[in-house]
């Protein structure tokens, strides 16, 4: 792997297509060599099936390219203001100390997930003032009781989560691979070398036992042509679905709309089946620390305890005697954190 070639392409001037395919490359090398699904990137349910750089990820990326990275923090919010934030912007630097780019992360107590927690008893709820304690709902008609955080315990956990936001940022911008992670290195080259732009799928109608009519797809084009629709993969079904909106947009293929429409559908329709599928998958790890809860899905464990195991995830990522299973918890965290999310 010739980091030394893939750094100079930097330096100025156009990338040829053949230094774009050798940098996907290169990336995608890393990612079947040293990348683990699950630890340095993975699908944020409820956040398509577009693989997300963690902070592990980036970090193995600007390895790869002979980057580091200078963070650079900055207060949100005054001194005794009654709120934590912090800015942190991540500055990268080429091995000669060449300035190669920038991202900026952000996170504040002021954040859904920082600002509320679950009340230790129905006493501490009632006890609360009226505008430091809420009722949420669930989707399931459920109830928690809930009080104010105090931001300040969460300091460090808030400084960190701005610190990893903004080296993710910074990696995906400076390695130019914010689209990689989706896309298929055949179908790059394959792409590329079209002169009248992306074919688009086509969809036959078909009798479905009486209850309307389904569509088929199946596309004339790409690695999984005249594949059928539920048989391929996530990352080229992410593909393909790219392809399509692009067509719809295209003035040139104006005559193809509604088919392509159509086309559109059936394919977010399998993509919101298979999230379905992979979240009632996610799983907390099969640990006697996580007590009643261990290898149970993610959707059967109460909020409140989730907000539990985040807080005790951000003393274990801060403690040093359990250093090597830091990308482990933060991966965890990315995990809960996003079940949160998913949640309101």
């Amino acid at each position: 792997m010739d980091t030394e070639l893939m750094e100079s392409n930097y330096a100025g001037g156009h990338l040829t297509r053949e230094q774009l395919v050798a940098h996907v490359r290169v990336v995608q090398d890393v990612m079947r060599a040293v990348m683990k699904d699950g630890e340095h990137y993975g699908i944020v349910p409820g956040c398509g099936n577009k693989p997300t750089l963690l902070k592990a990820g980036a970090e193995k990326l600007l390895l790869t390219f002979g980057f580091s990275s200078e963070l650079v923090v900055a207060p949100m919010f005054t001194v005794n203001d009654g709120r934590v934030g912090y800015r942190v912007t991540c500055r990268v630097l080429s091995r000669d100390g060449r300035f190669m780019g920038s991202g900026v992360g952000e996170a504040s107590s002021e954040e859904e997930k920082w600002k509320w927690r679950a009340a230790i008893c129905d006493e501490q709820w009632e006890e609360a003032l009226e505008d430091e304690r809420r009722k949420k709902w669930d989707r399931k008609g459920g109830v928690t009781l809930q009080v104010k955080a105090n931001p300040y315990d969460l300091s460090n956990t808030i400084l960190k989560m701005a610190k990893k936001r903004a080296m993710v940022d910074a990696c995906l911008s400076v390695c130019a691979c914010s689209d990689i992670f989706s896309q298929d290195l055949e179908e790059i080259s394959e792409h590329m070398s079209e002169t009248d732009g992306p074919m688009v799928g086509k969809a036959k109608d078909r009798h479905s036992g009486g209850q309307g009519k389904a569509i088929d797809v199946s596309f004339r084009f790409g690695k999984y042509r005249d594949v059928p629709l539920e048989a391929i993969p996530d990352d080229g079904l992410g593909w393909y679905a790219k392809v399509v909106e692009g067509s719809i947009n295209d003035p040139s293929k104006r005559e193809f709309v509604e088919r392509n429409k159509k086309s559109l559908d059936a394919i977010k329709s399998e993509m919101e089946k298979r999230k379905s599928k992979d979240i009632e998958k996610l799983a907390l790890p099969s640990d006697k620390k996580y007590g009643e809860w261990a290898g149970q899905p993610l959707v059967d464990i109460p909020t409140e305890f989730i907000s539990d195991f985040l807080d005790g995830l951000s003393i274990a990522i801060d403690d040093p005697d359990q250093a090597k299973y830091k990308g482990a918890n933060e991966s965890l965290m990315e995990m809960l954190i996003a079940e949160i999310e998913r949640r309101k």
